[in-house]
């Protein structure tokens, strides 16, 4: 409440205000009740502008208290990445998760994580599979669904051009022999 107007003025005026931004009033103070009385009383005053700048420029400062620091934003894009990684995640789907545009996202992105979304959703991609072909019995055609490729070729080219060797290779090599492929 400023030192202008009391509560009971400004409930006395918002009566009187148009449905509209009475609605918005009643909004804003069961959102944010320490916000509403100064937008309120700018309001009764008939000095929406004011109000709102005070509201809008009180909400951001709200925001960025409350926005995660840049540690937590890093650990929610990586476990969103995880979480999703047999989706077959695409920057459209990044962008979705955040809000933002998928140039904005690629740039937060490379600025939260280090590196860019692409290198970042290879690399865990990567990571999963020679987890799996090391220690997990199941079939290329899993382990290929698992990690977003909707069929075994295409996660073996991968597999091969990042490794050098073709998952089954691998896992010969290094992990548990495979069940055999059911087709």
């Amino acid at each position: 409440m400023n030192h202008y107007t009391t509560r009971g003025e400004i409930d006395g005026k918002a009566a009187r205000m148009p449905g509209e931004l009475r609605e918005l009033i009643e909004q804003v103070r069961s959102h944010f009740p320490e916000l509403a009385e100064p937008f309120a009383g700018a309001a009764a005053r008939g000095n929406l502008r004011e109000g709102a700048r005070h509201l809008v420029s009180s909400l951001i400062e709200q925001i960025h208290r409350q926005e995660p620091s840049g540690d937590d934003m890093a650990t929610k894009l990586h476990r969103f990445m995880v979480t999703n990684l047999h989706k077959g995640l695409t920057l459209k789907d990044l962008a979705g998760f955040l809000g933002y545009s998928k140039k904005y996202c690629s740039d937060f992105f490379q600025a939260r994580m280090g590196e860019p979304f692409s290198r970042y959703l290879k690399r865990l991609r990567l990571e999963k599979a020679e987890q799996l072909l090391k220690k997990s019995p199941a079939t290329m055609s899993q382990i290929a669904e698992s990690i977003g490729f909707h069929d075994q070729f295409a996660f073996s080219h991968f597999f091969k051009r990042a490794t050098g060797y073709s998952p089954k290779r691998f896992r010969e090599r290094h992990g548990k022999p495979s069940l055999p492929d059911s087709r």
